[in-house]
């Protein structure tokens, strides 16, 4: 698999939301934890009912106890779901304050599956109806799901229940690292790496996608700086997986994807990995970039290092941990999450152009590249080094529908990497990163 550039990737699917209902065989029960005198719950049964109807949790102020409502499923659901309930305030909007108030759990049978609770681990999305959403995503599977509204010193005395929500993710899903989904970041170095640094590391689970975890290494210092994140639940095998990154300039320097590895693992155990030309790269107008590999087996955490390059100082920002569970990328939602929408992608088919390996890589001398084009068109080919400077121009002008070999005389240039960049008009570019040595 080569190095592939394209714009951003448009949406083209959303995941399934699922409603649970009495018609559907969904039933719902309602409980009042403690001693509490002017605890009530109305209105359980219209949970599982019309949407327009909503059961009601009254807890007193600064009364130590709790009320809640659970919803049984007519079948179990499973991991990578988003299980929660749309709830609302009856005297007017939420204040986000009220999710530290509300507990959120996963049952499957009586055995209770995970519990989140407070701003830290529930998720809070005020919705287009000015209703509000609270949900987590489920690392097990489950069969019920429950509300609990608790006691506290504040002015919010009671919450309306509208209705229990799934989302379902689809097979064009995005599924997002966040720490409020229970996923944890740490970071590591290596060798002689005085002055390196893996900073910033919870910024690469959690939104918005403008900040970032970031990783240096000095100029002439020996060493890697390596981001592990932990999903903290098992994901598909035949997925996309990698990071929305950065680099202090614009754009991507794609010299540096040489010093970056992309790892897959499960259990500790890396099960997948690809460096340099074997990343896919999409890049946005705004710079940042989407470098993933296709991993062939399941897997729950994926890590991101770069290491030392002659003459070159590493700074990468690390903007967001995204897998994308998809036979094909192009044409599907990668971009990230909150993140504007952009132009559609174009495939390597649709831009008309692909550029084959270099061989030898490295080479010490003369490399050739192929180019094919599925009709004829003008095509400029020309090559970079570090700095983003022409150092040669391979091809400039039509080519007929076909494969043809170009040859770049390397004895001229300096050892190091640069990049061979194929373009034509307004088509999605192709390039590959060659290194020089000697």
């Amino acid at each position: 698999m080569g190095l592939f550039l394209s714009t951003a990737l448009a949406v083209s699917a959303q995941p399934t939301v699922y409603i649970p209902t009495a018609a559907d065989g969904a039933t719902a029960s309602s409980f009042i934890d403690g001693l509490c005198i002017g605890c009530s719950v109305t209105g359980t049964d219209d949970v599982v009912g019309r949407r327009q109807d909503a059961a009601r949790l009254v807890v007193p102020v600064g009364v130590l106890s709790s009320a809640g409502i659970r919803v049984d499923l007519p079948a179990s659901e499973s991991a990578n779901t988003r299980a929660g309930f749309v709830i609302d305030d009856p005297n007017g909007l939420l204040d986000v304050a009220v999710i530290d108030r509300v507990t959120v759990r996963t049952y499957l049978g009586a055995t209770l599956q995970e519990s989140r609770s407070g701003t830290s681990l529930l998720s809070l999305q005020l919705m287009a109806s000015g209703l509000s959403k609270v949900t987590f995503r489920a690392r097990k599977a489950y069969d019920a799901v429950e509300i609990e509204f608790d006691g506290a010193v504040a002015l919010l005395t009671e919450i309306d229940v509208r209705y229990a929500i799934i989302t379902r993710p689809t097979t064009l899903d995005r599924i997002v690292a966040l720490e409020s989904d229970g996923a944890t970041a740490s970071g590591s170095t290596s060798g002689l790496c005085l002055g390196c640094v893996v900073d910033d590391l919870s910024e690469a689970i959690d939104l918005p996608v403008a900040t970032a975890a970031n990783l240096r290494i000095p100029l002439g210092i020996a060493g890697s700086a390596t981001l592990t994140v932990d999903y903290g639940t098992m994901l598909p095998a035949k997925a996309w997986t990698g990071f929305w990154v950065s680099s202090d300039a614009d754009l991507l320097d794609l010299a540096v994807l040489g010093a970056i590895r992309v790892r897959a693992l499960n259990g500790g155990d890396v099960v997948g990995e690809a460096s340099g030309d074997d990343l896919r790269v999409t890049t946005r107008p705004d710079g940042l970039s989407f470098i993933r590999f296709r991993t062939n087996e399941a897997f729950d955490t994926v890590s991101i290092r770069i290491s030392s390059l002659i003459g070159l100082s590493m700074n990468l920002n690390v903007h967001q941990t995204l897998t994308v569970p998809v036979e094909t990328a192009s044409g599907l939602d990668e971009a990230p999450l909150a993140a504007a929408p952009s132009s559609p992608a174009r495939s390597v088919a649709e831009a008309g152009i692909q550029l084959g390996a270099p061989r030898p890589n490295p080479a010490a001398g003369l490399a050739r590249v192929s180019l094919s084009t599925d009709a004829a068109t003008q095509v400029r080919v020309a090559v970079y080094d570090a700095l983003g400077r022409e150092v040669a121009v391979l091809h400039d002008g039509t080519v007929d529908a076909g494969t043809r070999e170009l040859t770049l005389d390397g004895t001229s240039l300096s050892p190091g990497t640069y990049v061979v960049r194929a373009a034509s008009g307004a088509e999605a570019p192709q390039t590959r990163v060659l290194t020089i040595g000697r």
